[in-house]
């Protein structure tokens, strides 16, 4: 065998080993099950068996499945379904804000935008005029929960923990709900969406109204894990795909099904 070809033989050899090696990465990664987490918080996620598990969860298939990938969603407690994430034992929580996000990878396309209210019963006279006016009521929360700045101070001082209630667990939103209802609570701060979303699925439409907003709205993401290689990939792939769903209208037609319109538009 003449020299140049016995050289060239190795070199050969090599490059079909890195294809192969490439080409069994990229399958190994999509092979990847991606468990999204955190406590129900309907419309943008609900129960895990529902017909309409959330449009969050449902844009998630339609993101990462035609890639290859399998979206599984699990129900947490939210502080420990960001924490579990953190620590790399979930792939991303749903619904972090950049606050208490902190520390995950966010994409740069958010999943919707929460615009918090203070939902009171429907015969209730009270109304949201600042953070001044919290200290007339009994004011229900759920702990861990980002409300902003000044309403996080608010709860976490302890001058003030008479004055409400942070329930946890996973179905922290549906008991504060419900504690509205029978009047044990005041008031429920909450997001527009899910707050009347859920009331109406518990049975309890036309129980509460509004009794005004904390003031600016806050977008929310989806926050992968940083323990995760494949994290930042997934981030990527997220925003370029919900882009196009965006464009090609795919994403419209997916909120119409859960009664709502586009967070940006």
């Amino acid at each position: 065998m003449p020299v140049s070809k016995r050289l060239r033989l190795p070199y050969i050899l090599l490059i079909t080993w890195l294809s192969l090696f490439t080409a069994s990465s990229q399958a190994a990664d999509k092979s990847v099950v991606l468990t999204l987490v955190a406590d129900p918080y309907c419309p943008y996620n609900c129960a895990y068996d529902a017909i309409q598990p959330g449009y969050v969860i449902d844009l998630a298939r339609m993101i990462f499945e035609p890639e290859g990938y399998q979206v599984q969603y699990q129900i947490l407690p939210w502080s420990r379904a960001v924490n579990e994430v953190r620590e790399g034992n979930f792939t991303a929580a749903i619904g972090v804000s950049q606050q208490n996000g902190r520390g995950l990878i966010l994409p740069k396309q958010s999943i919707g935008i929460v615009n918090d209210i203070f939902m009171v019963h429907r015969s209730s006279h009270w109304q949201y005029q600042g953070v001044h006016s919290l200290k007339q009521i009994h004011l229900g929360s759920v702990a861990s929960y980002d409300y902003g700045d000044e309403l996080n101070r608010y709860l976490k001082d302890p001058a003030n923990q008479h004055r409400g209630q942070s329930l946890v667990g996973d179905q922290a939103v549906e008991r504060n709900l419900r504690m509205l209802a029978r009047k044990r609570i005041d008031a429920y701060i909450e997001d527009a969406n899910v707050g009347f979303y859920m009331a109406a699925t518990l049975g309890l439409a036309g129980q509460f109204k509004s009794a005004g907003s904390k003031g600016k709205s806050m977008p929310i993401y989806l926050g992968f894990s940083p323990k995760l290689g494949l994290s930042p990939k997934l981030a990527q792939l997220f925003d370029r795909r919900l882009q196009q769903l965006r464009e090609e209208g795919k994403l419209k037609l997916l909120l119409r099904r859960y009664h709502l319109d586009d967070w940006i538009e």
